[in-house]
């Protein structure tokens, strides 16, 4: 008894074994500089923009780097924009995938047709009688062109569009409202005007073909991330823009909302006036009277692109009215056989010259440099193979609207 009693409290006095001890949890990375810059300018936080900077600033010394430069031209930005936000209801919004965003504008047929492809998009006047498309030069940069239309569907005095924006800024997804005048685009810059990536732009067309210097939208249309593509249908009262703001990879968020007739900015002191600028919750921008449900009902009486059954092979062909032809079949106006074919001849001679570009830059970077001259030949000889494809599907759009 005495050793088992022994036994008893030299186990119970026993000390107890430490436990293992854990390992240090893994600290996150500290931000860099830029990147509390960019995530500051993302939620319009003036102060911790301003904070950045200076400890930037402090530790740049005398040099300013480049992304400092930017960081200040979009903290002037903010707070210009800040100051005068457009009060503006905001109808819906639609995640949408990138590559068709405008697949999914409900415009009625007087707004135009947009057709084109995500990177390239074209515009055509409901009078058919107007075009404006996007195009590269050489050097990769993004242009808007413009040319009258033809009778025969055929392009006429294809120029620039001359906005007034410096060397080397992408200019692109240009929309010409009903009045003849306004044009808006997007443009890419990065001045004390620019949110970062592209901004939605307006200007005005003279009696002299002209434009007046563009004008930066503002908030909320514009935010530090991809904004395109404003449209103003009068023949529903609506617009509508694209942005990747809020957005998931590969995917683009619709804006749908009423214009107003004259601009109307927010109190500068309004409260909560970044998320109302970044549309965080877009039911906060419709006043207690709104009839959404009318507007929606109103969308939905828009007839819808309807795609016709056919070949996939087919590249669709949007006839602005709600119709999109997927098959070479449904051309059935006199003529319409031949008018098909110079139609699919010219997508792909533009596709193949793409491809054959793509690869020969893809030779090019891994080093076989004797290709040079082809590349060049082939980037000289895209923009005559899109106008030929432009020109074609017009002709074949006058013959389907007029059949």
């Amino acid at each position: 008894m005495a050793l088992a009693a022994a036994a008893s409290v030299a186990f119970a006095q026993k000390p107890k074994a430490k436990p293992a001890a854990r390992p240090a949890a893994a600290s996150k990375p500290a931000l860099s500089l830029k990147e509390q810059g960019e995530k500051a300018v993302r939620a319009y936080d003036r102060e911790a923009i301003a904070s950045v900077i200076s400890r930037w600033k402090t530790s740049a010394g005398a040099s300013e780097p480049a992304d400092l430069r930017s960081l200040r031209n979009r903290s002037v930005a903010i707070s210009n924009m800040l100051g005068r936000v457009e009060n503006i209801v905001v109808v819906d919004t639609l995640s949408v995938p990138r590559d068709k965003f405008f697949e999914h504008y409900r415009l009625s047929p007087d707004a135009g047709i947009l057709s084109g492809t995500a990177d390239e998009p074209e515009f055509t006047l409901a009078s058919g009688t107007e075009l404006f498309y996007t195009a590269r030069d050489t050097a990769g940069v993004s242009h808007i062109m413009h040319a009258d239309i033809l009778d025969d569907g055929s392009l006429d005095a294809e120029h620039p569009v001359d906005l007034s924006l410096p060397a080397g800024v992408d200019a692109s997804f240009p929309f010409m409202a009903d009045d003849g005048t306004t044009l808006y685009f997007a443009a890419r810059t990065d001045d004390e005007n620019s949110l970062g990536g592209y901004d939605l732009y307006m200007t005005r067309r003279g009696e002299d073909g002209l434009y007046l210097e563009p004008t930066n939208l503002g908030m909320p249309y514009n935010s530090p991330y991809n904004d395109y593509m404003l449209v103003m249908d009068e023949g529903t009262g609506l617009g509508w823009w694209a942005s990747d703001r809020g957005a998931a990879p590969d995917s683009v968020t619709v804006f749908i909302f009423v214009p107003n007739k004259s601009r109307v900015n927010y109190d500068p002191d309004t409260e909560n006036i970044e998320a109302l600028a970044l549309i965080k919750d877009p039911a906060a921008t419709r006043p207690a009277d709104f009839d959404r449900n009318a507007v929606l009902d109103r969308l939905e009486n828009i007839p819808r692109a309807t795609a016709d059954a056919g070949e996939n092979a087919f590249p669709p062909v949007s006839l602005g009215n709600g119709r999109v032809l997927t098959s070479p079949d449904r051309f059935t106006a006199a003529g319409a056989e031949a008018l098909v074919d110079a139609y699919l001849e010219a997508y792909n001679n533009l596709r193949e010259s793409e491809q054959t570009l793509a690869h020969l830059r893809d030779v090019y970077a891994a080093g076989d440099h004797s290709v040079a001259a082809d590349i060049r030949a082939a980037e000289a000889a895209l923009p005559g193979l899109r106008r030929a494809l432009i020109t074609r599907r017009n002709a074949l759009i006058r013959s389907a609207l007029r059949h």
